[in-house]
């Protein structure tokens, strides 16, 4: 009796010391909606590119080309949806999701995602969540841009010349 005593409270302080486990940061992908015309993505530094396809699994360090008059519709982050416009390239520096470490909450803790547009175009809608740090941040040529709010705008570049547009909300550029 007294082995089962000691047992069961080993096994019942085992389950209270894990269920309010750290946070943890599973590998993070972009989801893609929809593809228009000829996209690749891979690794540059290895000139090793594929087809993007709707089960692709895009993540940080590949690189992202669309061929002119094609189009990617794809959202980097949770509350981050783009469309990256033909004859474009984009790096993904960074996605990362932190989630509460309780599996049965589910919730997410921290979002953020950095890109550089290195040519072309692509819009973005950006909406963080209420009480949910989130960052977002778009690179081209000098410029850094961040979405401060709710808002709908769009990079171009062709690597000298940037220009940002904001048809809603607000962003800071620097």
């Amino acid at each position: 009796m007294r082995h089962l005593v000691i047992a069961a409270s080993i096994a019942i302080c085992s389950l209270l010391s894990n269920a309010c486990s750290k946070s943890i940061i599973p590998a993070t992908s972009a989801t893609v909606f929809s593809i228009r015309g000829k996209v690749l993505f891979g690794n540059a530094q290895q000139n090793d590119f594929q087809p993007v396809t709707l089960k692709s699994r895009i993540h940080d360090g590949y690189t992202v080309r669309s061929s002119g008059g094609a189009s990617l519709d794809l959202a980097l982050i949770p509350g981050a949806l783009t469309q990256l416009s033909g004859d474009s390239e984009i790096d993904i520096e960074e996605l990362k999701i932190t989630k509460d470490g309780n599996e049965t909450a589910g919730g997410m803790r921290d979002r953020t995602g950095r890109i550089r547009l290195n040519r072309g175009k692509i819009i973005v809608l950006f909406i963080p969540s209420d009480g949910l740090a989130s960052q977002f941040v778009i690179t081209a040529s000098e410029l850094t841009i961040k979405p401060d709010s709710d808002c709908l705008f769009c990079v171009r570049t062709d690597g000298k010349t940037t220009r940002v547009t904001c048809t809603k909300g607000n962003i800071n550029v620097s």
